[in-house]
């Protein structure tokens, strides 16, 4: 019954997981009462990489586990060992071809979707004078999974849209009194995509770049701040393309960020 690849992948590596009837294009997953112990659920977690990256040439379909599902299951797995050698797709198609239906297809012709829609969401904060370095601060909003309502987004990337909602509306208050008018633009910036080689940003980017109402990215940004998986612990990662020259926004961004963790 496990003629799959990525069934096969899943059943190798964790065998204490539910059954899966991959070859029949389903997985059904435990209703939303049944717990696993966590070592079980971050084995599923680390196994998803995989199965997100496993090529089938059937649709593989989820479908949350009940009564009638593991029915399904069980006389599928009996069928398919008095069949002998037959795949758990082939016993589903007997069984539904031996009681009088037929397996009909209808539409069009599937293609690639060449062209849809991201939505993303910005606001902005003028800085106190003219001409001004602009800093970006960017999250993406999106989550996603093998099975996509199944997909953990708390800390990729829920913990990065806390940040940023909460940065927004801390300077928001500091922008409105002079005495803490920073000299510096402020753009906020949640994209969509994100799971998507972050394709929001760069539809975003394409979209607006050649805009005048885009004044504040095109020449005098100062830099980019990504924030991304901030949850997860109580330590902080920040990643650099390059070490930051002294006395630029960069650098003296690390060093406060320095003495905060040094106090």
């Amino acid at each position: 019954m496990r003629d799959d690849a990525a069934c096969r992948f899943l059943f190798r590596e964790i065998p204490e997981s539910p059954p899966a009837v991959c070859g029949s294009r389903g997985h059904h997953t435990p209703p939303e009462h049944v717990h696993y112990a966590q070592d079980i659920v971050q084995q599923f977690m680390e196994l998803e990489p995989e199965l997100l990256a496993t090529e089938t040439i059937v649709p593989v379909y989820f479908a949350l586990e009940d009564e009638e599902l593991l029915s399904i299951y069980t006389q599928t797995q009996i069928s398919s060992s008095s069949q002998g050698s037959s795949s758990a797709a082939e016993v589903l198609l007997h069984t539904a071809t031996a009681n009088g239906f037929q397996m009909v297809t209808s539409g069009a012709q599937s293609k690639a979707v060449s062209d849809w829609a991201i939505t993303s969401l910005e606001g902005r904060l003028t800085g106190a004078g003219e001409d001004l370095p602009t800093i970006v601060l960017v999250a993406h909003y999106d989550s996603f999974g093998v099975a996509p309502w199944l997909s953990y987004g708390a800390d990729s990337n829920g913990s990065g849209v806390a940040v940023l909602l909460e940065l927004a509306r801390l300077f928001s208050r500091l922008y409105s009194y002079k005495r803490t008018h920073a000299g510096y633009n402020l753009l906020f910036f949640l994209s969509g995509g994100g799971k998507f080689n972050y394709q929001g940003t760069k539809r975003w980017l394409e979209d607006n770049l050649d805009h005048t109402d885009s004044s504040l990215l095109q020449d005098n940004v100062a830099f980019v701040l990504c924030l991304d998986t901030l949850g997860n612990s109580d330590n902080l990662h920040l990643h650099v393309s390059k070490p930051p020259k002294e006395g630029s926004p960069q650098h003296t961004l690390l060093k406060e960020l320095e003495t905060v963790l040094s106090s």
